[in-house]
């Protein structure tokens, strides 16, 4: 499964909007442009007009091309670890780089001072991550969209709706008791693990563990129901959903390294529609 990078975050654009996101990356502030300027050298800041710095534009940002970009997760073999390429990237690029990926640019922001800059600068109605093919399978299926794939007005729409059961404690403490009957489960699990383990001490894979707990957290939320990924034995229609869970993240970087006009005749793009139509299946 993809793993999201811990210290950077991927501001993906079409190449017609990048120099907007650029500037909401870089800082339009005087506070953020100082603020990165003070931390950088001179000599990369692009020179100096009368004691301030000049902003950089998207041709000043360096990065690696798009074909070295396929030769980092695929010949390098970064594609299943993309957090540890990221960080290898900061060290070659430094905070702020440009990448190719298929027909996007990605602006990535690897500093947690700039991403809070940028954060905090989005506005009312921030540009979210342009999901196309997410985006795609729901037109496809005529779907609606959801706060994932949903964009500008009807994006922040949904967010108020969502956000006084999300943020407010006397809400999301409604959810305690189902919340500690998993993290009970959980326990009761390890336990079993380390003893059926024969030493008494040793889990073998508790990030598979850990990953089914959090599963079985967020699923008896969003269904109001246990899957019964705590169980000795996984039912095999929940084992099921957690792999299609799986497969579709792992579908998710490929599909957008080709055109939208070839995804209809890729094998990728019907296995992702396959993915997608079994999770709508078990959520309806």
């Amino acid at each position: 499964m993809l793993r999201k990078p811990p210290v950077s975050i991927c501001l993906k654009l079409s190449r017609h909007r990048h120099e907007g996101i650029l500037r909401a990356a870089a800082g339009p502030s005087p506070a953020l442009h100082a603020d990165v300027h003070r931390r950088q050298a001179s000599s990369a800041s692009g020179g100096t007009v009368m004691g301030v710095s000049k902003l950089k534009t998207m041709d000043d940002l360096g990065g690696p091309s798009f074909a070295t970009t396929l030769y980092w997760l695929f010949i390098k073999g970064y594609f299943q670890t993309t957090q540890q390429m990221q960080i290898e990237h900061k060290k070659i690029y430094g905070k702020i780089w440009k990448s190719k990926y298929g027909p996007l640019i990605v602006v990535n922001v690897a500093s947690a001072e700039l991403i809070e800059q940028v954060l905090r600068q989005e506005g009312r109605h921030p540009i979210r991550a342009d999901m196309q093919h997410w985006r795609a399978y729901r037109e496809l299926r005529n779907k609606a969209h959801g706060p994932l794939t949903e964009m500008g007005a009807n994006w922040l729409r949904i967010r108020t709706i969502l956000n006084p059961r999300m943020l407010k404690p006397k809400h999301v403490s409604s959810y305690s008791n189902t919340i500690n009957e998993v993290v009970t489960d959980f326990i009761r699990r390890v336990a079993w693990l380390r003893e059926t383990n024969g030493q008494g001490v040793m889990v073998n894979d508790l990030t598979e563990e850990l990953y089914k707990f959090a599963f079985e957290g967020i699923c008896s939320v969003l269904f109001e129901t246990r899957l019964g990924c705590m169980n000795e034995v996984v039912p095999e229609e929940t084992q099921k959903f957690i792999f299609s869970v799986g497969e579709m993240f792992r579908l998710s970087p490929i599909i957008p390294l080709f055109p939208r006009s070839l995804w209809p005749y890729l094998p990728f793009w019907k296995q992702f529609v396959a993915t997608w139509d079994h999770l709508f299946k078990v959520a309806d």
